[in-house]
């Protein structure tokens, strides 16, 4: 008899962590996250914006609800995409919370890109903060474009205690930056009593 191995669980108890990446509100409605958790071992998820953007461009799936935000009095297009993020990052906090709770914070985040300005640390950090606030999971992290604000602002935002990855980082130099800003964010954080 053979047993059928899963190469999937068997790469997670070398202690590396899967995460899906393309989510969009199909993949969340329809349970196949839920599904994923188990049967393909993922651990988290990422809103990668170029999926998004063909989401959204190639298909019908956000078609009602962008119409139905766009005509609210003065809502611009980028809080009709807020909102659609928003409302899938909740989806996708809510199907990962159980890994986020069983591995004590280890795991079971979705990341989400903070879009903006890419030289304005403070648009940065205020996109940043309508998220955490409208949110308001434990399980939400922050991805951020390691510009030179883009760092300033990741260092900001975890001294307050959000969790924040900083991506796009192309040379040595960039990287120390980001290592850096993030390293004095963390130190900056209140101390809670255990």
């Amino acid at each position: 008899m053979t047993v059928l191995v899963n190469p999937f669980i068997e790469l997670q108890k070398t202690g590396r962590s899967i995460w899906y990446d393309g989510l969009c509100r199909r993949l969340l409605t329809s349970g196949w996250l839920k599904n994923a958790l188990n049967e393909y071992a993922v651990t988290g998820a990422v809103f990668n914006p170029d999926v998004f953007e063909k989401t959204l461009s190639g298909g019908a799936e956000y078609d009602h609800e962008i119409a139905w935000l766009l005509r609210k009095p003065s809502a611009p297009a980028s809080s009709a995409l807020d909102s659609i993020l928003i409302e899938d990052a909740l989806l996708a906090s809510d199907a990962l919370m159980d890994v986020y709770e069983s591995n004590k914070g280890k795991d079971g985040y979705v990341s989400i890109d903070v879009f903006g300005p890419l030289s304005n640390a403070g648009a940065i950090i205020r996109k940043a903060k309508v998220f955490i606030a409208a949110i308001n999971r434990p399980n939400v992290m922050l991805r951020i474009p390691a510009s030179v604000a883009g760092i300033r602002a990741g260092e900001a935002l975890a001294s307050k205690g959000a969790a924040v990855y900083l991506t796009n980082i192309h040379t040595v130099e960039r990287l120390n930056g980001a290592l850096t800003a993030l390293a004095n964010g963390l130190r900056k954080r209140p101390v809670t009593p255990a």
